[in-house]
């Protein structure tokens, strides 16, 4: 369900037509959709043609699994916070990780 939103993404950019007739909020949002698209969905390439890959370095390495998880959660929550534990506290990030690192289940769940 976390990528859920993603069938409502255009496949290419918007007519410059329909931008120009965006409010100034929707003009906002449909430029970090793009900015997102652009920089911030790279797991959403590797996760669907690369699972196996990825699964080793989340299953066989708990630096591998806190750094992938930790990133996400910077990213997607505050990512203009210099570190992660500034935009998610160290307790929580742990607590969401430990689970994946514990039942060895990073890479399966990583599958799309």
């Amino acid at each position: 369900m976390n990528a859920a939103t993603l069938g409502l993404q255009p496949l290419a950019p918007a007519p410059e037509d329909v931008v120009a007739k965006l409010t100034d909020q929707e003009r906002q949002r449909h430029g970090a959709i793009g900015m997102f698209a652009a920089v911030g969905s790279g797991s959403l390439a590797i996760q669907p043609t690369r699972p196996q890959s990825l699964a080793y370095g989340l299953t066989d390495s708990p630096a591998g699994q806190l750094a992938w998880s930790i990133e996400k959660f910077k990213e997607w929550s505050n990512p203009a916070a210099e570190l992660p534990e500034d935009a998610i506290d160290r307790d929580t990030l742990l607590t969401n990780v430990m689970p994946y690192w514990l039942t060895a289940t990073g890479g399966s769940a990583a599958r799309m």
